[in-house]
């Protein structure tokens, strides 16, 4: 089978965001379900994230202690904020990721009346985002940084000029404080996961699965 056409060459918006349209469409858990099924393929990426993205969402909630709006705490007001973004989403699913974040607010202050501060909150971010992007390394390269379709890392690596190389290096910088931004959105996904687990609308599940693994196919 001849290998596939090489695309156009990425711009560095592109190369940064991997897939611009998932911070653009931030409302639409479908297509985020979809999307974190193409990225996190591997048992190892996914635990890693399932782990990972409710300890950056907790650190995020810590940084926020110590302030107030008005009578509220910080950690209260960002899980608000967060609860009215997932409930606009889903109603079943933002309830569940809304008592989530809650609990999580609340084991912030609990961690900020203890003495943790924004240092704490700042060692954990960093040690969890370099955790979830380093799990990347199992998964298919992108067309984005491939030019041609997914790849295992093996073999992009190997056929990857010197420059290329160092190219992807110098974008994993760039990567780390992404795995940061995308812990909000990528909360409701993880708890959507949870409930197909438990029977929660298999079907939709399902359609996300195969709609997935028709785009790895494809590129």
């Amino acid at each position: 089978m001849p290998p596939p056409p090489r695309l156009r060459p990425a711009t560095l918006l592109e190369l940064v965001l991997i897939e611009p349209g998932v911070y653009r469409r931030v409302l639409a858990l479908d297509y985020q379900a979809e999307q974190f099924e193409v990225f996190h393929r591997r048992g190892l990426t996914r635990w890693v994230h399932y782990l990972g993205t409710p300890l950056i969402l907790w650190a995020l909630l810590l940084l926020t202690a110590g302030h107030r709006l008005g009578p509220f705490p910080g950690p209260l007001v960002a899980a608000a904020a967060l609860a009215a973004w997932y409930l606009r989403l889903d109603l079943r699913v933002g309830l569940a990721a809304s008592l989530e974040v809650g609990l999580l607010a609340l084991l912030a202050s609990l961690a900020a009346d203890q003495g943790l501060t924004a240092a704490h909150a700042l060692a954990v971010l960093a040690v969890a985002a370099a955790a979830q992007n380093l799990s990347h390394s199992v998964e298919p390269v992108p067309p984005v940084l491939t030019g041609r379709g997914f790849e295992g890392f093996p073999a992009y690596w190997a056929r990857a000029s010197g420059a290329h190389r160092v190219r992807l290096l110098a974008l994993n910088l760039c990567y780390l404080p992404l795995e940061v931004v995308s812990a909000p959105r990528l909360f409701p996904v993880h708890v959507l996961r949870a409930l197909h687990r438990l029977g929660w609308r298999p079907g939709w599940a399902e359609d996300v699965r195969t709609r997935a693994a028709a785009i790895l196919e494809g590129g």
